[in-house]
């Protein structure tokens, strides 16, 4: 009873101390709303652009919803974003047809609206953001006349079955512009629902049940690069003679996508799509400030093969870095900012003594709540000190070659994340990170990241790559945060260590011919 009393008391403290630092510090903040449509790498992208170029305005908030390819929850969500009165309101439609009833319908309570990336058949939204989806269609088919000229050519266009206007103008625009040319025989499979290449499992047993036309192929012109890379896979698996020029669209940096796939001649060529995030917070600041800005806001695109890939990818590593530095700029003055406002509001110290106080008690008494459990052979038992697990032989080997085996294959993803095994080991997650720990004396995530970085020194010594795309191999998110990781390790950045390791094999040689 006197503990209950005890804590009550503390969550007294921590409400009274909040509410004191909230009257003292009371800014007029700006909310924006955005409608994000589905998922997906590049619309990940969206997301990151727009919360990275919020970061240069102050007092901004960004509200983020994803839909997830439904458009129920799409209209949901902007529902829900209207009732929290935001200032502006981002949205990308999932569909132009089914949307737009309700769209024309919904009371925006003069809640400016800017689209970004596909339109909607409506006027009542104030300028939009994005590429143009019919010049892709026609980039395409140009490449594709300069390339096959007046030779038969069977194409196919492997697109998604939703009903976005950037499905409608791809497809109108690469088919109207080689409709005049008889020589050019145009077939469609529609592969399913990917989500930008999110879920492209569907995709790809489509394809696979198409593998019979896709080996008549000459052209095929997938909707994005998630689908282009689908149809390459199947096709090398089936061992054909003579691969078809494969065409993709988004042309994003990294391990598995469209550049890199250029690059490395897996697919003949991409076409940059830029997301519009940055430009859609740009626009935005200026309607939310009253300033004009044009109905229609235009990116460009860009078609990249092997006659300029090489150029623009080390274009685009050395945004991406220069990314990164704007980035850790942001942090420092969030950091700055943030350091200003604990001097100024002294009785946040108390909300965090009692916040710490009651994440302690309630620890405490859940892991007095659990009982004991037995999984993966592992005899879990508790006494005073906490949970124990009991050693058992054949169940820490097999354990450890789960993990060793897991992370062989998967270190070179980005997403790679050694707690999937958890349901895989049918173990709790306290369980497997005590297992973890006791086994590999570290934790999951430094035990990967050890890992990507001694496999990053193999390819060092093989001299083939530079350091930047090393740390793409093995699995980094950028070069620059690759090359601090490796320094905080080894005390030395990859050039220095492989300067040393080069310096030490040419002694070596020289003390054998003598």
């Amino acid at each position: 009873m006197k503990n209950n009393t005890y804590i009550a008391w503390l969550v007294y403290l921590l409400l009274v101390s909040s509410f004191l630092s909230s009257c003292e510090y009371n800014e007029q903040k700006i909310r924006i709303g955005f409608s994000q449509c589905t998922g997906g790498e590049w619309r990940e992208q969206m997301n990151q652009e727009i919360l990275s170029e919020a970061c240069f305005y102050d007092n901004v908030e960004v509200y983020i919803k994803n839909a997830s390819g439904n458009i129920e929850q799409q209209i949901k969500d902007i529902q829900s974003l209207i009732a929290k009165k935001v200032d502006l309101l981002i949205i990308s439609p999932l569909e132009d047809s089914t949307l737009i009833d309700t769209f024309n319908n919904l009371d925006f309570h003069n809640i400016p609206v800017l689209l970004i990336d596909r339109k909607i058949s409506s006027n009542k939204y104030v300028a939009f953001v994005g590429a143009s989806n019919w010049d892709v269609g026609v980039s395409a088919a140009k490449y594709v006349m300069e390339l096959r000229a007046d030779m038969p050519t069977k194409i196919f266009q492997i697109r998604g079955y939703d009903k976005s206007t950037a499905t409608y103008e791809r497809e109108a625009g690469f088919v109207n512009t080689l409709r005049p040319y008889a020589n050019f025989d145009i077939y469609t499979i529609v592969a399913g629902k990917d989500l930008d290449g999110k879920k492209v499992e569907q995709t790809t047993q489509i394809l696979q049940d198409n593998l019979p036309r896709l080996k008549e192929a000459d052209i095929i012109y997938a909707f994005n690069d998630a689908m282009a890379l689908a149809a390459y896979g199947i096709l090398k698996k089936a061992d054909i003679q003579h691969m078809p020029i494969i065409i993709g669209i988004d042309g994003m940096l990294g391990y598995n996508k469209g550049i890199n796939s250029v690059k490395e001649g897996i697919i003949t060529a991409s076409i940059v799509y830029p997301t519009g995030g940055r430009k859609a917070i740009d626009v935005g600041m200026k309607i939310i400030n009253r300033i004009s800005v044009p109905k229609e806001n235009q990116l460009s695109t860009i078609l990249i093969d092997k006659s300029n890939v090489s150029a623009y990818y080390e274009q685009g590593l050395n945004i991406i870095e220069l990314q990164q530095k704007i980035e850790l700029l942001q942090q420092k003055y969030q950091k700055n900012k943030e350091n200003f406002q604990w001097i100024i509001f002294i009785s946040w110290t108390l909300s965090i003594i009692v916040i710490t106080l009651l994440i302690w008690h309630i620890y405490i008494y859940r892991r007095k709540q659990n009982e004991p459990e037995t999984k993966l052979g592992m005899e879990v038992v508790e006494d005073e000190e906490g949970i124990i697990l009991k050693n058992n032989s054949d169940t820490d080997r097999l354990f450890k070659e789960k993990i060793i085996s897991y992370t062989d294959e998967h270190y070179m993803e980005y997403e790679c994340d050694l707690s999937v095994l958890i349901d895989e080991l049918s173990v709790s997650r306290i369980v497997f990170y005590k297992k973890f720990k006791q086994l590999f004396n570290d934790t999951p995530n430094n035990y990967l990241k050890k890992y990507r970085l001694e496999k990053s020194k193999e390819f060092i010594l093989l001299n083939q790559y530079t350091y930047a795309e090393i740390g793409y191999k093995v699995g980094f998110t950028s070069p620059a945060y690759y090359t601090k990781c490796f320094k905080d390790e080894y005390d030395q950045t990859p050039s220095q260590y492989f300067e040393k390791k080069s310096r030490k094999n040419t002694f070596k040689s020289k003390v054998v011919k003598k």
